[in-house]
């Protein structure tokens, strides 16, 4: 462990979480895309796996997108036979967006993709180090997002 205090841009917590960001994004990146999709795409499916049917409106609300780049990375999940969309029943101007049975294989096998990248990207911290910073991760991630939310 380095007990000197940072120098230069890496004493700011912006850059080194960016940094970290990134390198995380880039190996996960390589991970999934022997399986045809990149981690964005990765997480509209967990997505609509965690939420069953749903807009495509509120999709795009939980994968933090916009609208016209959600019916973008749709069309890319339907063309390969991983999502589809259909008219909700209660309101026909509404998408309900679904995974196919292809979609819910593939998800499995891109969440072992992601994990072991994951792991790879974590390996030099122990255990409980690893479970300390995912905690702290999120609960500023919470807060942060409860905050966007307000504003």
């Amino acid at each position: 462990m380095h007990d000197e205090a940072p120098q230069g841009p890496s004493k700011w917590v912006g850059h080194v979480m960016s940094q970290l960001a990134g390198g995380v994004r880039q190996e996960t990146a390589e991970a999934l895309a022997p399986l045809g999709l990149t981690p964005i795409l990765f997480g509209c499916l967990e997505a609509i796996a965690a939420a069953g049917p749903l807009s495509q409106v509120a999709l795009g609300q939980m994968v933090r997108v916009d609208r016209t780049t959600i019916v973008q990375l749709l069309d890319v999940l339907e063309g390969a036979g991983l999502a589809e969309r259909r008219p909700d029943p209660s309101d026909r101007r509404v998408h309900a967006v679904s995974l196919t049975k292809l979609g819910f294989e593939r998800l499995e096998h891109a969440r072992a993709a992601a994990h072991a990248a994951e792991a790879a990207f974590l390996a030099p911290l122990s255990e409980q180090e690893r479970e300390a910073l995912i905690r702290v991760l999120r609960k500023l991630y919470a807060a942060r997002t409860d905050a966007s939310c307000g504003a």
